[in-house]
């Protein structure tokens, strides 16, 4: 399937989670004004990655995807 990719088309379909799940929460699907910016979301996520591991960090990621997030 990914024979024919750049090295950045490999990377962005690997780490796309829409691969491994069916759907996400409708919430991501509103529009909205951000609360961060993008640039400040990398470095405190890259931080977390940094504390609890990447394997716990995309766990996490995709609970949050699927609406298992904190509402307050």
């Amino acid at each position: 399937m990914f024979e024919n990719f750049s090295k950045k088309e490999f990377e962005m379909a690997i780490s796309n989670p829409f691969y491994c799940l069916e759907t996400v929460a409708e919430i991501f699907t509103d529009h909205h004004e951000p609360l961060i910016s993008e640039q400040q979301w990398i470095s405190a996520n890259a931080n977390l990655i940094h504390e609890i591991g990447p394997d716990r960090w995309l766990a996490l990621l995709l609970e949050n995807l699927k609406g298992n997030y904190l509402t307050s």
